[in-house]
């Protein structure tokens, strides 16, 4: 069943929180915005918005804010307290838009209790103003809740008396709070003695109303609840987790669809938050208890203690929580998607960072200000069944259309309030409400799963041996199951005959399968028959009749029965709880079986491909027209052809003729040759004379032709297309027959090409070299050539020279010094070109380093030749010093210098007659003056030293003696 309910329009009382501390977010855009507001505490808050979604004030239960976070009139000193779990929410007044009404909780069981005040927002020049308090309980845990009626315009605030188990439900409605609650003794006692901390957690009624569920923080109690939207009552309580050490639930919230309950806690692990979800959508309670799945553990660092959880109106659950004081925990975790069964619901952890650090508390509001607008039962359903729809609240709707997303079902809407519709399949299918109030229109959507329940959980009827037992699986998603003996496992096993069933339970779908168990005391006894045997044709059936067995035949198939059609071994293993046993059957063909005969028309093959006759035929005798006994026989020669098939039961016989064609080779010349007008020659197609199909005259063999063209045949046969041109010409008086002028080979022993001197006519040649080719390769040389055709005979010849040779003139001397140059120069200088590695290009060049130098030199005849020389620079160095000289200043003979040639360094010493060094020069001068240090040197005999250093590294040393005359 689905009830919808139109709390569409209320969404935006819910659109702005405020929550310690500072910290606010602005749901309006759909998606929560940073804001910054006044609010203090530690644990619970409230807020609240006009129609429109503006802010009105806030709440810690100590103070009241106004939107502008300044505190409002008679805003401080409220009962409740900021360290309590769920310190205040606020309820909008029935009859005004300008009045509030609100619950204030004192922490820790407190003597203030529960209380209420008037907040109106016409006081103080319309800044607001706080009026009361009035006392609705004197003590009273740290719970408060909020929902509307199923009147859709009246509220219920659920509070919770200490040392007790009642829950107290206040109307609010027309008349204002009506001061004495609805009562309703359920579930457990929440008492001091559980230990400190009882009082605390939250307490939440599901957005459609219908559930509400607790957090007992001291004794561990996590406990779900029916609540009665219409009455106020609470009832059916279920134990979600019992009395625990170590286990301490402290926030509690459903999804927006209230199908999906998540609870947070605690642990011994100081700062760890754990997170569980349970799926509210079951029929059976055991199912939903079994449902808990484990959604996050965030471990022991950094440090926090779960806090509330709370629903945005953009369908996402945020938790608080507490760092211990250290102000860096500046994050709420987010639980993205909470409609959706486990991981899948995307918990986040840290997922929404605020300005500031969070604590515990959260805003609280009234649940249905956070429904997605549908309320419903199941959102689950069995094929085949009728599934209802009708809004929760039909007070100023027009009308309503309903689109069940089944456009196949061919009444895939309806306008009636009541609404029922049988889906075609099993399914998921979203059905979309449309409620009319005057010229506004509000659009829910909700999905709507429809399980197949034709299912075969249990399988087929099944047996089991006498002594044995079996065991049924009826596994089936996470199902719940209630067997015919009341267990509720999965599988059951038993060892009686007869009908067994189990009840399955998925979500709100319930159905039932049941299996016939046969007790049976021995293997399958059977017989397939006689191994039989055939003569022709073979078609009968096996069928063993067996009963309570499992067919396995030799093919791998599962029939009870099978169609033998071939010759060959059958077997079948028939099988029960008892054993297996197998069975064969061999099927032969009889010797007197019927040989079978068709040879193909008589044919024409080609002699190259042949053709090959197979008459196989079992346990058979052949003969041959040729005397042969063999089954297949290859044909390729040309004939009538017969074979005889015999066995015990008959002998057939066929004949055939086999025509043979032949691949044709082609005789036609290229080119023929008329001598005149009036003469003829005869074209021959083939050598087998074949008759074939000419381009012009007759079919015939032959072509006689008088007239010069084109002429061509064509012919077909099974090996083929053949055809073949041949040109026709007359000869021309005027033809000059030449093989070209005198040449050169550039090489002796090179070949050139000869011929070609008659593509126009057809001739026969003969050579002087005794060829009879066309064209020859040849030498130097002389050679002649005379060509024949029935025409003509005619001769030409043609001598081939060789070039004179061309070369670099060898010089004096390879040796190249450095600083001298050289002149290189062919042998011959009628020449076409000459390419040196130098780049030079005339017949003559100058060097000036040692190297290799080559040359490419095309000749007079254009043949191409080249050559090389290598240059060197092994020049050693050379030394001369004079035995005298006479610095006199006569310009003549007036230095001592050392002549040097090819000398890349030197070092020269002079010595007098004593030893004494006079003068030296390393590699600057080579020459003295004959001054001592500026003195002229006396006239008598000197002595040198002279090193030096070649340009081939080769070093040498000089030494002697001349003598100074003046």
């Amino acid at each position: 069943m689905l009830l919808v309910n139109d709390s569409r329009a209320q969404e935006e009382r819910a659109w702005r929180w405020a929550f310690p501390n500072f910290n606010g977010l602005d749901f309006s855009s759909g998606s929560p915005v940073l804001t910054n507001d006044s609010l203090t505490g530690a644990e619970g808050t409230a807020a609240i918005c006009d129609a429109q979604g503006n802010l009105v004030f806030y709440s810690n239960g100590n103070k009241v804010w106004q939107a502008n976070g300044t505190i409002m009139q008679g805003g401080t000193g409220l009962i409740g307290s900021t360290g309590s779990t769920q310190s205040s929410i606020v309820v909008p007044s029935i009859l005004s838009t300008t009045r509030y009404y609100l619950f204030c909780i004192d922490s820790d069981a407190g003597a203030d209790g529960l209380q209420y005040y008037d907040v109106e927002m016409t006081l103080n020049g319309g800044q607001g103003g706080v009026v009361g308090p009035t006392l609705l309980l004197d003590t009273a845990v740290e719970k408060l809740s909020a929902v509307k009626h199923a009147n859709d315009r009246d509220y219920w605030v659920l509070g919770h008396r200490w040392e007790s188990d009642d829950f107290t439900a206040f109307l609010v409605d027309l008349n204002g709070v009506n001061q004495t609650p609805v009562v309703s003794s359920v579930g457990i006692e929440h008492l001091n003695s559980s230990g400190s901390g009882e009082e605390r957690g939250q307490m939440k009624i599901s957005p459609d109303g219908a559930w509400v569920a607790t957090c007992n923080f001291s004794s561990g109690y996590v406990q779900l609840f029916r609540f009665n939207n219409a009455t106020g009552g609470v009832s059916d309580p279920i134990t979600l987790h019992g009395a625990s050490a170590g286990f301490f639930p402290y926030g509690v919230e459903f999804s927006n669809d209230s199908k999906k309950l998540f609870v947070a806690r605690g642990d011994n692990t100081p700062g760890a938050l754990k997170l569980f979800q349970f799926d509210l959508d079951h029929i059976n309670e055991d199912c939903l208890l079994a449902s808990e799945t484990p959604i996050a553990d965030t471990g022991a660092f950094p440090f926090r203690i779960p806090g509330d959880l709370q629903l945005g109106t953009n369908g996402e659950i945020y938790i608080g929580s507490y760092d211990g004081g250290t102000g860096s925990n500046t994050a709420l975790d987010v639980v993205h998607e909470p409609t959706k069964m486990g991981v899948d619901s995307d918990f986040d952890e840290g997922g929404l960072s605020v300005n500031f650090g969070v604590n515990l508390g959260l805003s609280n509001f009234v649940s249905t200000f956070l429904s997605d607008g549908i309320t419903y039962e199941f959102s689950t359903n069995c094929d085949q069944d009728t599934t209802w729809f009708f809004p929760e609240d039909t007070l100023g709707v027009d009308s309503v259309q309903w689109v069940f997303g089944d456009p196949t079902s061919g009444a895939n809407t309806s306008s009636t309030l009541n609404a029922g519709h049988v889906f075609t399949t099993p399914d998921t299918f979203q059905v979309t409400l449309y409620s009319h109030t005057g010229n506004d229109v509000d659009t829910f959507v909700r999905d709507v799963i429809i399980w197949d329940t034709a299912l075969n959980l249990l399988g087929n009827d099944t047996t089991f041996c006498s002594g044995q037992s079996v065991t049924l699986d009826a596994s089936w998603y996470n199902s719940c199951y209630v067997w015919a003996d009341s267990s509720t496992n999965s599988t059951f096993t038993t060892n009686q005959a007869g009908w067994h069933w189990v009840d399955v339970f998925h979500q709100s779908c319930q159905f039932r399968d049941s299996v016939f168990v046969t007790l049976v005391s021995n293997p399958p006894q059977f017989n397939l028959g006689n191994d039989t045997s055939v003569c022709a044709d073979v078609n009968f059936v096996l069928d063993p009749d067996l009963q309570n067995a499992f067919y396995t035949w030799h093919d791998g198939s599962h029939d009870t029965t099978f169609v033998v059609d071939s010759t060959g071994v059958y077997w079948l293993s028939a099988s029960n709880a008892c054993g297996t046993t197998t069975d064969t059957l061999h099927v032969e063909l009889n010797a007197a079986a019927q040989p079978i005969l068709q040879f193909p028309e008589d044919t024409t093959v080609c002699d190259t491909v042949g053709l090959t006759l197979d008459v196989t035929f079992e346990d058979a005798i052949y003969e041959w027209s040729d005397g042969s006994t063999v089954p297949t026989k290859f044909i390729n020669q040309a004939g009538i052809y017969w074979v005889r098939v015999g066995n015990s039961c008959d002998t057939v016989s066929d004949t055939i003729n086999v025509i043979l064609d032949s691949v044709i080779f082609n005789i036609l010349p290229n080119v023929s040759v008329l001598c005149d007008q009036g003469d003829t020659i005869r074209l021959l197609a083939t050598e087998d004379s074949l008759v074939v199909d000419w381009s012009v005259g007759p079919n015939s063999s032959v072509l006689t032709v008088a007239n010069p063209g084109t002429y061509f045949f064509t012919h077909e046969n099974t090996c083929g297309v053949f055809s073949d041109t041949s040109r026709v010409l007359i000869w021309d008086t005027g033809f000059v027959f030449t093989i070209g002028n005198d040449t050169a080979v550039c090489i002796d022993n090179d070949t050139i090409v000869i011929g070609n001197a008659s593509e126009r006519f057809p001739f026969d040649y003969a050579w002087s070299t005794g060829s009879t080719l066309q064209n020859i390769g040849v030498f130097s040389g002389v050679f002649a050539v005379t060509a024949t055709n029935r025409c003509v005979t005619l001769t030409d010849q043609i001598s081939i020279g060789v070039p004179e040779e061309v070369r670099i003139i060898e010089p004096m001397s390879r040796t190249l010094c450095p600083g001298e140059t050289k002149n290189l120069s062919l042998s011959v200088f009628d020449i076409q070109s000459a390419e040196w590695s130098t780049g030079d290009t005339g017949s003559i060049i100058n060097i000036s380093n040692s190297e290799i130098i080559t040359v490419r030199i095309f000749d007079a005849d254009g043949c191409l030749q080249t050559d090389s020389i290598s240059l060197n620079d092994f020049c050693p160095g050379i030394v001369n010093i004079n035995n005298v000289f006479t610095p006199n200043g006569d310009g003549i003979n007036d230095e001592l210098c050392a002549e040097l040639q090819n000398v890349k360094s030197y070092t020269l010493i002079l010595f007098d007659r004593w030893g004494n060094e006079i003068f030296r020069d390393n590699g600057s001068y080579p020459c003295w003056d004959g001054k001592i240090n500026g003195e002229q040197a006396h006239e008598g005999t000197y002595f040198f030293i002279l090193e030096t250093l070649d340009y081939q590294d080769e070093s040498a040393s000089h030494r002697g003696s001349f003598t100074l005359f003046r």
